[in-house]
């Protein structure tokens, strides 16, 4: 029996090769995280408690989050399913070009050690399959909340909005590589058509 690991875990890859193989996601994920601080100081530091009913700036707040998560999740997916079935001269290039020097070479198997560069084919649906799932696991954390929200103190509400600022904002930035990515997938210049 060979040795576990959570990259050998299936519903866990997508989310490890695209990790893994970001040299500056580390840098939207320090954006994120020092925004969605700011907006806990800002909640813990400012009287907000006596200027408004926080339980229901709660659940207005996260109705809204789950609308546009929902609609965030359905344009994804209607990505991928463009992506993975399009038969365009543009994507079918993809798959033949190597992705440029701001992805890591990927190790998937343990076995075999040597690394994989990925084509820009696979980076893209790196990128819009991490999208999906993460949108996802956001959204029934969402809906956990709705009903956890009638048994922890105010305090640690004001920890779960910081938490939804921050994993809205990785979603964001993740949606905006995609929709970077997809524009120049199918973007051709009058010197692309003259070769």
């Amino acid at each position: 029996m060979g040795k576990v690991s959570i990259k050998n875990i299936k519903i866990v890859q997508p989310i490890y090769i695209f990790i893994s193989t970001r040299k500056k996601y580390w840098v939207q994920c320090v954006i994120s995280l020092l925004l969605s601080l700011a907006f806990f100081a800002y909640f813990y530091f400012y009287d907000i408690d006596t200027k408004y009913n926080i339980i229901e700036l709660f659940d207005k707040y996260i109705d809204a989050l789950i609308s546009g998560i929902s609609i965030l999740l359905s344009f994804s997916i209607a990505v991928l399913t463009i992506f993975v079935t399009s038969n365009s001269l543009s994507i079918e290039k993809l798959k033949n070009v190597d992705a440029d020097k701001k992805y890591k070479q990927l190790k998937l198997d343990l076995d075999n050690k040597k690394n994989t560069t990925l084509n820009l084919y696979q980076v893209l649906l790196s990128s819009i399959t991490y999208s999906i799932l993460v949108q996802i696991i956001f959204l029934l954390l969402l809906f956990l909340e709705m009903f956890i929200k009638t048994v922890i103190d105010i305090k640690f509400l004001k920890v779960l909005v910081s938490i939804n600022v921050f994993i809205t904002l990785i979603i964001f930035f993740v949606l905006y590589e995609i929709v970077l990515n997809l524009f120049y997938t199918f973007w051709e210049t009058k010197t692309n058509n003259s070769k």
